[in-house]
């Protein structure tokens, strides 16, 4: 996992 694992949190949503 990376080091900014909030942003990829953040950006579940954004992901879809």
């Amino acid at each position: 996992m990376p080091e900014n694992i909030k942003d990829t949190v953040v950006c579940l949503p954004c992901a879809s």
